[in-house]
């Protein structure tokens, strides 16, 4: 299905059923991908492992976790390449904050390679800042820890600020 059928797509808990597409989406999108028995675990140990559907089909994912009590460390997000660039990703980055919020967090934090500047712009934009970063952490590549010091409020989204005039 073209991404740009998905006008609405649908944004729910992850089912076994749907582990297979998102390990796809993991190889697509990621040099180093998560193992499938990894996204298992996952998909049991947190309540914060959304899929966003179009038609029935996986077109992307997102999961954290909750450590420390009140941080909600989102580990991955990603989209399928054809569903890229439609909303997609901050729909899915939403709605994870608002279940992580619900389950007690109060900030959010994740780690981004430090060359994938893409992906640092799309944080940034839902009110991420630049924390510090953790030379060789994947592998040769250098990270760069990102906070939302308000990941419950939506205030910092670049998308929530409007130019007037």
């Amino acid at each position: 299905m073209p991404a740009s059928l998905c006008s609405a797509p649908r944004i729910r808990r992850v089912r076994r059923q749907d582990l297979e597409a998102i390990y796809a989406i993991e190889r697509s999108v990621f040099e180093k991908p998560y193992p499938p028995a990894y996204l298992e675990l996952l998909s049991m140990l947190t309540d914060h492992f959304l899929v966003a559907t179009c038609s029935g089909q996986v077109a992307g994912y997102a999961v954290a976790v909750i450590v420390e009590e009140n941080v909600c460390h989102v580990l991955s997000i990603a989209v399928a390449p054809g569903f890229q660039g439609h909303g997609i990703g901050s729909r899915l980055l939403r709605s994870l904050l608002r279940g992580c919020c619900s389950g007690g967090a109060a900030t959010a934090m994740l780690e981004v390679n430090y060359v994938n500047y893409r992906a640092q712009r799309f944080y940034v934009r839902h009110g991420f800042f630049y924390l510090t970063m953790l030379p060789r952490y994947y592998g040769k590549d250098h990270a760069i820890i990102m906070l939302n010091p308000e990941p419950c409020t939506g205030r910092g989204e670049v998308s929530s600020f409007r130019r007037t005039g």
